[in-house]
């Protein structure tokens, strides 16, 4: 359906008092879009207003007056819904409560940096893989030649070993 010029203007109203931005994050942007949509939003209380409990903890240290009667259930259930209930009838607490402050100066976040790294360092690393290739293929033609192309024996050198010399280095020797 549509939303209600009140609803409109209320969220105007978040962005007029923000630079013209509605800050997703805060309070009463949570609070609009309870009232819009308020099976799926729940209600942002003000911060130290409600106590939480947990579930073990209510349900044992309750009063019986927590609990309602099946005849009481069963009466509020027959109730018919006010499909034309005007939304001024929702409670509107017009206080702002941002709950993260958005830092576009922040710094990366390190795992984002560690992945960024990780991921650049394969990339070097498939490059270099395959320059090698490319490479020793290429070299691989120069001495052997081409596949099926016959090789001229004068211009082949045979490559060996020389023992150490007088100075203890050891020496290749090519030779035709």
């Amino acid at each position: 359906g549509e939303l209600s010029p009140l609803l409109l203007q209320r969220l105007h109203a978040i962005a007029a008092v923000n630079d013209g931005m509605v800050p997703i994050y805060g309070r009463l942007f949570a609070q609009w879009m309870h009232i819009a949509f308020p099976r799926e939003c729940p209600y942002p209380h003000l911060a130290g207003t409600t106590r939480p409990v947990n579930i073990y903890r209510f349900a044992h240290g309750t009063p019986e007056a927590y609990f309602a009667e099946t005849s009481e259930m069963e009466e509020y259930a027959a109730r018919r819904p006010r499909r034309d209930a005007p939304v001024r009838s929702v409670p509107w607490v017009n206080q702002e409560e941002l709950l993260v402050r958005p830092n576009f100066d922040s710094h990366p976040v390190l795992g984002l940096t560690v992945i960024h790294f990780s991921v650049a360092l394969v990339a070097l690393f498939i490059m270099i893989i395959g320059l090698t290739r490319t490479l020793l293929r290429a070299a691989r033609q120069a001495v052997f030649g081409l596949p099926g192309q016959k090789i001229d024996q004068s211009e082949c050198f045979v490559v060996s070993m020389k023992p150490k010399d007088q100075t203890g280095q050891d020496w290749l020797h090519l030779s035709k």
